[in-house]
């Protein structure tokens, strides 16, 4: 009896080690059975410092949903680092277009596998969709010293601006650069946040963001301007202005039945030496002799009644349309000492 129980415990480890083989087989078969699995890849191409590549539609990235196919051990973990990283296609490059200048086109589902080999490793690439895309490969060419145009649409300038660098070169493809024509233009543009930011009469130096004009939005990304951006030292106008006139005439105002009675003169007739304060648009009009200033001495009955020998001036606008007072925002200053006058009593009429 006890000869038996050896070989009865042999018996049983045997049968253990015989499950733990099989259940290792079984998962190893499991492991390696071929399954399918789908990812949507994001695909971009890569240029080089002579050759850029463009998709034939402008697009800079690509979409592809792919279908994987290989062991149940892999496709998972390479599906998902190709979800993650995607795929670059690189010019010149094992799955990317050729090097030489041309258009290509590239079945997606080969051009995966091959520039992510080592991503897929024993999986493969049966499908994709779309199928296939057509790949521009073109040279890089550079415009130099190309003039950059300040855009002041917006501004009201004290002086021209000074652009620093005043010129740039464009870099990008020979068939998108050669669509500017002779005479590219490069606009300098500020954003609208320093617009807002800027400081009326006083000389600032700002950034400015460059443009391209007539550049298609699909060509952005491929053309560099260099540099990328500009300063400006630009002086936006004041919108108060302060001039010098160097004289009003005076003109004595007063009741029709008080002249009746009295002649008033001025024994200056100009006031000299006047300065004109106010908003830009008000003063360049009288700088341009669109307005005139008139000083004016305004007399009363009861003044005229005291003998009135002299009278501070106030002063007031002249236009083609008449006579008007000087609005509250223009400061107009003269002479400290009033205007001298003469006052003359008149006979009375009949005598």
């Amino acid at each position: 009896m006890s000869a038996a129980k050896p070989k009865q415990t042999d018996s049983v480890a045997t049968l253990v080690v015989l499950a733990l083989v099989t259940c290792l087989i079984w998962l190893f078969a499991e492991s390696q059975t071929l399954t399918r699995v789908e990812a949507e890849v994001l695909v971009r191409l890569e240029s080089t410092s002579t050759r850029v590549a463009r998709w034939g539609d402008g697009r800079g990235a690509e979409n592809v949903a792919i279908t994987l196919e290989g062991p149940r051990s892999e496709i998972e973990i390479a599906a998902a680092r190709l979800r993650r990283e995607g795929v670059v296609l690189a010019v010149g490059a094992p799955g990317g277009p050729g090097a030489s200048a041309g258009e290509y086109q590239l079945n997606l589902g080969d051009a995966v596998s091959a520039s992510a080999a080592d991503h897929l490793r024993s999986a493969s690439v049966i499908h994709s969709e779309p199928e296939s895309r057509t790949v521009v490969v073109d040279e890089v060419a550079t415009l130099e010293s190309v003039p950059v145009v300040f855009d002041a649409s917006s501004l009201d300038l004290a002086e021209p601006p000074l652009i620093e660098p005043a010129t740039v070169d464009i870099s990008g493809p020979a068939s998108v650069l050669t669509g500017f024509g002779p005479s590219p233009v490069v606009t300098a543009r500020i954003e609208q946040s320093v617009l807002g930011a800027l400081r009326p009469g006083a000389t600032q130096r700002v950034e400015a963001q460059l443009a391209v004009t007539g550049l298609r939005p699909a060509d952005r990304t491929l053309v560099t301007l260099l540099p990328g951006r500009v300063s400006v030292r630009l002086a936006v106008r004041s919108r108060v202005s302060t001039i010098k006139v160097a004289s009003a005439p005076v003109q004595v105002l007063g009741l029709p039945s008080d002249f009746a009675q009295w002649r008033v003169t001025a024994v200056k007739q100009f006031v000299d030496g006047l300065s004109v304060t106010g908003p830009s648009d008000l003063v360049q009009r009288i700088e341009a002799q669109e307005l005139s200033i008139v000083a004016v001495v305004r007399l009363t009955s009861d003044e005229l009644l005291r003998g009135v020998t002299a009278k501070q001036a106030t002063y007031a606008l002249l236009s083609e349309d008449g006579m008007i007072p000087a609005p509250a925002s223009l400061v107009i200053s003269g002479p400290d000492e009033p205007v001298a006058l003469n006052v003359e009593t008149l006979a009375p009429a009949g005598n």
